[in-house]
């Protein structure tokens, strides 16, 4: 629980998922402030907007918040790192959305994507949050 958390002094991630039901990750960040359950940092999917995520901006005030890939491919998570950030998001947490190709590759290639396209895929994503 966060009392734990802060008794050991460990931060909270608190991530949110919703399984892409868009009004439901602007509901499910409210519902957790209005009853205080307040996070070191927010894991949240994408809201369906930018004004959704600029709203979530304002629900969480001051405590950041990153955004999750929820299974989405490289190039659409890319361009919800792009808006999320612009509209306040402090980074992005992701999985699939870098790696989900390597599960259809066989041999040398995926060697190769993981070696190469990975690490070229994460440093974009890196860039992009930077700028905020």
């Amino acid at each position: 629980s966060g009392g734990s958390c802060k008794t050991h002094d460990l931060p909270l991630f608190l991530e949110l998922v919703t399984y892409g039901a868009e009004g439901l990750v602007l509901d499910s960040v409210r519902m957790f402030v209005q009853n205080g359950v307040v996070p070191d940092v927010f894991k949240i999917e994408y809201p369906g907007t930018e004004e959704g995520c600029k709203l979530i901006s304002g629900i969480v005030g001051s405590v950041p918040w990153i955004l999750l890939t929820g299974g989405d491919s490289f190039a659409v998570f890319k361009e919800h790192v792009i808006i999320a950030v612009k509209a306040g998001a402090k980074g992005f947490l992701a999985g699939r959305g870098l790696w989900q190709e390597a599960v259809t590759l066989t041999g040398e290639q995926r060697v190769v994507f993981l070696a190469k396209t990975l690490p070229e895929r994460f440093a974009i994503l890196s860039k992009i949050a930077r700028r905020s």
